[in-house]
């Protein structure tokens, strides 16, 4: 073959490196707890670096993040938070922590911590568990913990934050939280029954221990979580309740209808309540005296059962919206007035104490947009005219074991749960004659709590166990009719 021309071109393969690399930087407010230590006398590390894959540390006391030198002081590296680049530069390896027997930078403070982590494309990922080894000369007795500061949704209440405690010896856990709330404010620490129902855009918990004596008893919180909505309503396992205004309707009630239109109960309960009472009597211009030169107490004519809310007081004439103290039970009021006025009022008297009856399911359908519920109650005796109502909503609570949640396929899937989750649940699957634990990675509970997604071997029964609580029942509108 005679090749008398040709196309010379040149071919070049480029060698892609691919590398993977991130920072993970611990929360405000959370990290090495050694505010009660006195010496900090190293690290435990337990690491696994890949051939490929990286490691590096740098921490932060309240100021600059640093490293630790040979000796363990602070050596400040950045006032920002660190990068992997600035990391990988001037932070710790897992080699350097293991090397020291002291940590002088580290006692009486909070310590958070930012690891930078990398890897070559396709290799496997480094892993590391870090503590420090701390020691106290004294004897503590008590010990404070506190958690990072979680965020919630925008307008959330706090239903409630359950905790699950391993006490023996005499032992003690007190858990308190700390909430910010929409306009930025900062509460002081509240007991959980004073978080109940706040509304909160964050929160943030704290757990005070205590024992006797060391060695003989021992306190520690095994769990806690924090139960919240977004619908304005919270209630968790136990009863809220809505009133209505007490009216005076004038005329005889012999009967009344109370109609509902609400999200479906679930597991909760709905009870209706009426309270029925005497026609209130009206003082219109009651004289009370003159007024002296200083403060002066005045006693009404009547005193039984006066509505706070109808009371009106005049000085000559003229409204006064404060500056006086009234005692409805007494039939009293007090007040500082020009000397010589003139001191009148007007008032309700003649309410007596309500006396709720339950009144009768009559009815509860579902509707395309809502549920409705109607009570009745047709056996009103006596001559009452002003009524209201009250509404008693019952969350309710439990635990659900082993419920079957049917096999499992080749790709991730979502199942839906007999109650919402109020915690994340233990999620087992079938397979080699045993039951197996599926790793929390592999599941997840959705934005609706009664919504659970997993991901398990092909072809395996799947089963989980978990606590509960109802769903919180909104209420629409309430209509109310009196009949004579």
């Amino acid at each position: 073959m005679n090749i008398s021309s040709g196309n010379n071109s040149i071919f070049a393969h480029d060698n892609l490196a691919a590398f993977t690399y991130g920072v993970i930087v611990s929360n405000p407010d959370w990290g090495f707890d050694c505010r009660n230590a006195e010496s900090v006398t190293g690290f435990t590390v337990t690491d696994s670096v890949p051939p490929g894959a990286a490691l590096y540390f740098a921490f932060n006391s309240g100021g600059q993040w640093f490293s630790l030198s040979t000796s363990g002081q602070a050596v400040s590296i950045s006032s920002q938070t660190p990068d992997y680049p600035l990391l990988s530069a001037k932070g710790n390896t897992p080699s350097q922590l293991k090397a020291l027997s002291s940590v002088p930078a580290f006692p009486g403070k909070l310590v958070r911590i930012a690891i930078g982590l990398a890897s070559s494309a396709g290799g496997e990922v480094p892993t590391v568990k870090l503590a420090v080894r701390a020691s106290s000369s004294s004897q503590q007795t008590s010990f404070t913990e506190y958690s990072p500061v979680f965020a919630l949704s925008n307008n959330a209440v706090i239903a409630d934050v359950p905790f699950d405690t391993v006490l023996s010896g005499g032992g003690t856990v007190n858990v308190s939280g700390k909430i910010t709330r929409a306009d930025g404010s900062e509460s002081d620490w509240l007991s959980v029954q004073q978080l109940r129902g706040a509304q909160a855009s964050s929160i943030q918990l704290k757990a005070d221990y205590y024992v006797p004596s060391p060695g003989s008893a021992s306190a520690k919180i095994s769990q806690s979580y924090v139960t919240y909505y977004t619908s304005g309503l919270a209630s968790s396992g136990g009863t809220g309740r809505l009133f209505s205004v007490t009216e005076d309707w004038y005329t005889p009630i012999k009967s009344a209808r109370l109609s509902v239109r609400h999200s479906p109960l679930g597991d909760s309960a709905m009870t209706a309540y009426a309270a029925f009472r005497m026609s209130p009597v009206q003082v219109v211009g009651e004289q009370l005296g003159i007024s002296p030169s200083g403060r002066k107490t005045y006693q009404l004519e009547h005193s039984n059962g006066i509505r706070y809310d109808t009371f009106r007081l005049y000085v000559d004439s003229q409204e006064l919206s404060s500056g006086f103290e009234l005692n409805c039970e007494a039939g009293r009021v007090t007040l500082s007035a020009p000397e010589g006025s003139i001191i009148s009022c007007s008032y309700e008297y003649g309410w007596d104490s309500e006396t709720w009856r339950e009144l009768s399911l009559a009815e509860r359908v579902s509707l395309a947009d809502y549920d409705m519920s109607e009570f009745t109650i047709t056996d009103v005796d006596g001559d009452f005219s002003a009524g209201a109502f009250r509404l008693d909503i019952s969350g309710s609570s439990g635990h659900v074991s082993n419920e079957a949640l049917g096999l499992s396929s080749a790709t991730a899937r979502t199942v839906r749960l007999s109650h919402h989750a109020s915690a994340l649940p233990v999620v087992e699957y079938y397979s080699g004659g045993k039951w197996l634990s599926l790793s929390a990675k592999n599941f997840a509970l959705m934005d609706n709590s009664r919504l659970l997604r997993l991901a398990a071997p092909a072809g395996c029964q799947c089963r989980c166990s978990y606590d509960w609580t109802s769903d919180p029942v909104r209420i629409w509108q309430t209509a109310i009719v009196f009949h004579n």
